[in-house]
């Protein structure tokens, strides 16, 4: 529960401690004081950190419980830090760093990740890049130092200002957070600040709403106090662009009502126009039914026609007949007229 939910993780190193008491075991008492005091830190609760850190004698203290020590030490004045800006805190944090490195194995990997952050203070961020990709080389996703190499050499990477590799181990540290549900994180933090530097706001803001949303859930008080810093910028510029979307939203809004009255007053004239075509259609149908009517008329007319210029040829024919037969007859008479007057003389 340590890096998923603090408050059950307290609620069961208070069990630890109580059972501890129960067995009269100051090693284990010990223990249960230094996991709670970490936790206390991680919740903000830091005077509370701070008693159970100076109940525990370092003089006192079992050798194996050392490493934990000078780790719980460093990671108090490391959330400290991030209330009250103070070098000197640094400086502490980096003398119980080089105490942890002495009582550390060499070939561990917690030597190797706490070595590299003291390089990486020291200003030797070169062999502190080549031992942590050696360590994420051998390192699974699922590891539980995974995160924590990718973020280190995302910080490394950013100090030397290469957005691409920044980027891409920031990156890799959050899918491993995500992946073992580890909800004190800190890379989405840094990518949604990187995304807000690029102007992509969307992104932005929906990676430091999720970087909320996990602070709240895990109840890491100084991932929160980090995150509301930037979230008040990054929502004021998400909430200016939403204003300008809405603003254009609007307006494109107000240009698709024009545009659809005049869509409507288009259909309603095409569709009286069509009214008007069918009308017209009809009458042209009934205008052709009736020309074909008097056509038919005009045919049987003409058929009678003809019947009676037949009839008038034939007519005329025949009185041609009779008028040429007349004519003969009347050329006859007046041969024969001529042929008695000459028989007279």
């Amino acid at each position: 529960y340590r890096k998923f939910r603090i408050d059950s993780a307290i609620y069961y190193v208070s069990q630890n401690r109580q059972i501890a008491l129960a067995l009269n075991d100051a090693v284990k008492q010990d223990e249960a004081a230094l996991q709670l005091a970490n936790l206390y830190s991680s919740s903000g609760k830091y005077r509370e950190a701070e008693i159970l850190l100076k109940s525990v004698q370092k003089k006192q203290l079992d050798a194996g419980l050392l490493p934990l020590y000078y780790e719980v030490n460093a990671q108090f004045f490391e959330h400290y830090a991030t209330n009250s800006y103070n070098e000197d805190y640094f400086k502490t944090i980096n003398m119980f760093r080089d105490s942890l490195l002495a009582v550390l194995d060499p070939a561990g990997i917690k030597y190797r990740v706490n070595h590299a952050q003291r390089d990486i203070y020291n200003g030797n961020p070169d062999r502190a890049e080549r031992n942590l990709l050696a360590l994420l080389e051998k390192a699974e996703q699922n590891d539980t130092d995974y995160a924590m190499v990718a973020y280190l050499l995302g910080n490394i990477y950013q100090a030397g200002n290469d957005i691409k590799k920044q980027e891409y181990y920031y990156t890799l540290s959050a899918i491993a957070d995500i992946k073992n549900a580890i909800k004190d994180n800190a890379a989405i933090q840094v990518l949604a600040l990187m995304n807000y530097e690029k102007g992509n706001i969307d992104t932005a803001y929906m990676l430091t709403r999720s970087a909320i949303d996990d602070a709240l859930f895990c109840g890491v008080k100084f991932r929160t106090l980090r995150i509301s810093e930037l979230y008040s910028i990054i929502n004021s510029a998400y909430l200016e662009k939403e204003a300008k979307s809405r603003s254009l939203l609007e307006r494109y809004l107000l240009l698709i009502s024009v545009l659809s009255v005049f869509l409507i007053l288009a259909i309603v004239y095409v569709y009286k126009q069509m009214r008007k075509v069918s009308r017209i259609k009809e009458e042209l149908l009934d205008t052709t039914r009736e020309l074909e009517r008097l056509n038919s008329d005009i045919v049987a007319a003409n058929t009678r026609l003809n019947e009676s210029n037949n009839l008038l040829s034939e007519a005329n024919r025949i009185k041609e007949e009779y008028i040429a037969h007349f004519f003969d007859l009347c050329s006859s008479y007046i041969n024969k007229l001529e042929d008695y007057r000459k028989t007279l003389n």
